[in-house]
């Protein structure tokens, strides 16, 4: 073992041993400072119970929501949404599970499991803190993003053990092609049992996987649609009345990790997006703007978890992207009209560009149903190459509109922005079809359900435990 190694190890032992001591009571009123209280367009400190009257719900994971769900939950007077701190939650699994330690493994535990020892040490630690907190703040129900994130699994179980259940706000959606299917399947089947008492997803699609995995039963998860998507009705109506400028969005992606298909624990996985789509696409669309001196790029890079922090590849690509800017060939456009911005709201990037180009994201289906004009880059010379499995968008050219190479790209740019439209009704009618089938429903009051969903679950209480 390193140096390092030996280190590490030495800083989790006094931690444990800690934790363990009488000490850790005098650690207590510092918790009060690491909960901060959710609004509907911001976080501020918490400097007082939540009233008798409302339901106080204490978030995990609160960066790893997806930007938007919190927010909407928030607009529910009788709800007090708190967030707990996240580094300090995943401090605990830190110190009691080794680092290549994984959720399939955690789900694994059995009495004579050697993590055994450490899965008791973090529960009875994350106990403590969450009778304080429980107690303080009057906390009724708990919330979390996943399933699968080995930071909250101990926090959730423990919420139940004292009596608190833990509602889980799902936050993926768009999981359509194959092989994905099947590798979520098989993950629910490797962890066996849920351990909350309700599973809150997008659409039928997700709740058909949870309940066929075996993973939850049919009672215990409900399709309530996506919370983040209840602001898109009313830009859809919006959308009719306001003009965009002629900019290309880029819903940015980069070259998969792995050029080649590989094989994991959950079965074949296909290879990531070609590294040349992405050269050859990013060439085309400046070398469109070279061309036309109407158009401008904005680029929307995905952020990760903390918000507003790229992820490395990420970063890496758009340095190299900035590099290019710096040619002689395409030092004009620096600027003024090609455009990275990471922080921009999602659908205000999207209600201020004519064209939205992407892969496979939901963002293009939210495009979609707001009647801007899509490209997905699905070059020709791609098609055999089995990355395309990955692209459940493909199957739909007439409500997605594809191109298959540069000159494609060139001609259908300078089309549209020419004053050509490829949405009429019947495309706009089948773009609200797909979406409302793959990511959620438009029509339906999503934040009342949610809502049912946990108040339901706050009132199954028996004797301190969810049941």
């Amino acid at each position: 073992m390193s140096l390092r190694g030996i280190f590490y190890s030495m800083i989790k032992l006094l931690l444990q041993r800690l934790l363990k001591s009488a000490l850790r009571f005098v650690l207590l009123p510092f918790l009060l400072f690491t909960v901060k209280r959710q609004g509907q367009d911001k976080v501020c400190r918490v400097w007082w119970r939540p009233r008798k009257k409302t339901i106080a719900l204490l978030v995990f994971n609160h960066g790893a929501f997806r930007s938007g769900d919190l927010e909407t939950l928030a607009e529910k007077s009788e709800f007090t949404i708190l967030l707990f701190n996240a580094r300090l939650q995943g401090l605990i699994p830190q110190i009691f599970y080794s680092e290549s330690f994984t959720s399939v493994d955690y789900y694994r535990i059995t009495e004579n499991s050697p993590a055994k020892e450490s899965q008791l040490g973090a529960r009875k630690s994350i106990k403590m803190v969450l009778r304080f907190l429980f107690r303080i703040y009057r906390i009724k129900a708990v919330l979390t993003p996943n399933v699968r994130y080995l930071n909250d699994l101990d926090w959730a179980y423990v919420s139940g053990e004292l009596g608190v259940p833990e509602i889980v706000i799902y936050r993926e959606g768009l999981v359509m092609y194959p092989r994905a299917v099947r590798g979520v399947v098989e993950r629910h089947r490797l962890y066996g049992e849920f351990q909350g008492a309700q599973i809150c997803v997008h659409n039928q699609p997700m709740k058909k996987i949870f309940v066929e995995s075996g993973f939850a039963r049919e009672d215990q998860v409900t399709v309530c649609g996506a919370l983040r998507m209840t602001r898109l009705a009313s830009l859809i109506h919006e959308a009719k009345e306001s003009s965009a400028s002629k900019q290309v969005l880029w819903l940015y992606f980069v070259p998969g990790l792995y050029q080649y298909d590989t094989v994991d624990d959950l079965g074949p996985r296909p290879a990531g997006t070609p590294a040349q789509l992405y050269e050859e696409l990013l060439i085309g669309l400046l070398d469109y703007l070279l061309y036309d001196v109407r158009a401008s790029l904005l680029i929307k890079p995905k952020t990760t978890q903390p918000k507003g922090k790229l992820p490395t590849r990420e970063s890496l690509y758009l340095d190299l992207l900035r590099h290019k800017l710096t040619e002689s060939k395409y030092r004009s456009l620096a600027g003024s009209r090609v455009r990275i911005d990471a922080e921009i709201s999602m659908h205000k990037a999207i209600q201020e560009s004519q064209v939205v180009c992407g892969l496979q994201t939901t963002a293009l289906l939210e495009a979609a149903v707001l009647g801007k004009e899509i490209i997905i880059p699905y070059f020709r010379k791609f098609h055999d190459q089995s990355w395309s499995e990955r692209l459940a968008y493909k199957e739909f050219p007439d409500l997605l509109p594809q191109v298959h190479d540069q000159g494609e790209l060139h001609n259908r740019l300078k089309s549209i922005f020419d004053g050509a439209s490829y949405c009429d009704a019947d495309i706009t009618k089948g773009r609200r079809k797909l979406f409302e089938e793959w990511i959620s429903p438009l029509s339906e009051d999503v934040v009342n359900k949610h809502a049912e969903v946990i108040k339901s679950a706050v009132a199954v209480i028996d004797k301190g435990r969810v049941v």
